[in-house]
Order: C-alpha cells, then structure tokens, then sequence
C-alpha cells in the first residue's frame, strides 16, 4: 500500500517542481522582454543554476534560455552544482556578487538548510 502513495507523493511533487521552475522561467522571460525592449540597452546578465545537467530536460530548458537570451544580446551564467546543495549556494551568492538582474534557480533541495535563502 505504501508503494502506490508514494509514487503519488513523487509525482506530486515532481509536477509541483515543473510548475515552480515553469513560472521562474517564465518571469525571467518576460523580464527580458522587457527589458530588451526598453530605452535602456544595458546589458541584462542572467544567472542560471539546476539541480543536475545530467538529464535533457535541464539541458533543453538551457537551450532555450540560452536561445532567447543570445536574441536579446543578454549574458547567460550557467551552473551546474551537481546535486550539492552547498555548492548550489554558493553559485547563487556568486550571482549576487556578480549582481546579475535575474537568477532562475532548480533546488537542489525542496527546503534548504539556510533561513536566508532568500537575501
């Protein structure tokens, strides 16, 4: 019994993250719409951090990122942290130090240990 509500729990889940990752893409997309049609021609510098590059997913959302971006004449940071989520931390503070305007994140982690994540 245990096995099919899990499956369940996962599948919720895994919706609930695609959902998330979706309207972050999303927003970051209509920001540089925005921002690319705008007076100001400043270069927009996005930061992009999955959970893995290991799966085609990650790596076609990438592409079209990186497609949309390239249109723009933005810049595109991309990290990989390998499902660790303290090297995923520390791309992301690399961002803020880098002050990039948008930061698309995949969690590692559902919940991460940090308190501050949002700084």
């Amino acid at each position: 019994m245990g096995v099919g509500k899990g499956k369940k729990q996962c599948r919720y889940y895994r919706k609930y993250l695609l959902f998330s990752l979706f309207v972050l893409v999303l927003a970051g997309l209509v920001f540089l719409y925005v921002k690319g049609n705008s007076s100001d021609s400043k270069q927009v510098k996005i930061g992009a951090t999955y959970m893995t590059m290991n799966n085609d997913f990650y790596k076609t959302l990438n592409a079209e990122i990186e497609k949309k971006t390239n249109q723009q004449g933005s810049r595109l940071y991309v990290r990989d942290p390998e499902l660790d989520e303290d090297k995923q931390s520390q791309q992301i503070d690399y961002f803020v130090q880098e002050r990039v305007n948008v930061i698309v994140i995949n969690p590692v982690k559902r919940q991460s240990k940090d308190s501050d994540f949002f700084k």
